[in-house]
């Protein structure tokens, strides 16, 4: 176990003991709700199928845009609604990531 050194006592060095004690975890599989805006799909994940990974990986995307490949998922234009979709679900994430462990800065990491 490791933490951070800390000269005196605040919430952020309690925040940092907590955290270093927590292993790498996948938050590609927090759960996440469907866009009310006429979203209907269920996602594709074989465990959780609404997890994020399940919702805006490229598979999910893939499917979402029935079974296109990688190469016509990346021509899609910005304009496209699978990408308001997929962003709306990725807020979701950011926002409980924040509540959860309030981060400086979170990166999304991916093929898309």
């Amino acid at each position: 176990m490791h933490s951070l050194p800390a000269t005196r006592f605040n919430h952020n060095t309690y925040r940092y003991t907590l955290l270093s004690n927590l292993r790498p975890f996948l938050s590609g599989h927090i759960r996440v709700a469907t866009n009310p805006k006429g979203d209907d799909f269920t996602g594709v994940c074989p465990y959780h199928s609404s997890c994020v990974e399940g919702m805006c990986a490229s598979g999910a995307l893939r499917a979402r845009k029935g079974g296109i490949s990688i190469q016509e998922l990346t021509d899609l234009p910005d304009q496209d609604p699978v990408w308001d979709q997929c962003a709306y679900q990725l807020g979701q994430v950011c926002a409980n990531l924040v509540l959860i462990s309030s981060p400086d800065r979170i990166r999304f990491g991916g093929g898309i």
